[in-house]
């Protein structure tokens, strides 16, 4: 891998950092490059309510040694309004797979808003 001088650890990234069609990245400023372009990095993002699900390329293998050879590089999270992650999220390891996964969320977002918007009319009655 080519690493910036100076740097002679991100050597130890070899192997590890990936562009989003999952094929490898040899050069280390590329990779910070890509990671600075939110039309690059950002796969989808949709507000529900106040919650967030957002999707992103990663492009470092999160889930090494589980994926069976496949590299981990896309993850959807589900935020709250004040921006913490919610318990749910996921990762994958293709953009196609990202993006089915993110409309996914979505739904599910939607469907933490009527069970929330249920539990408040409960706590009125």
């Amino acid at each position: 891998m080519k690493v910036p001088e100076g740097f002679p650890n991100l050597a130890a990234l070899d192997g590890v950092l990936f562009d989003r069609d999952g094929k490898p990245i040899d050069d280390f400023m590329d990779y910070l490059l890509k990671c600075g372009d939110d039309a690059y990095r950002i796969v989808a993002r949709d507000d529900v309510g106040d919650l967030t699900v957002s999707t992103i390329w990663i492009g470092m293998d999160i889930g090494a040694g589980f994926s069976n050879g496949r590299p981990y590089i896309f993850e959807t999270i589900v935020f709250n309004p004040d921006g913490s992650a919610t318990n749910r999220g996921r990762r994958y390891c293709t953009e196609m797979d990202a993006r089915a996964g993110h409309a996914a969320y979505v739904i599910a977002a939607h469907d933490m808003l009527r069970a929330r918007a249920l539990e408040d009319g409960k706590r009125h009655l």
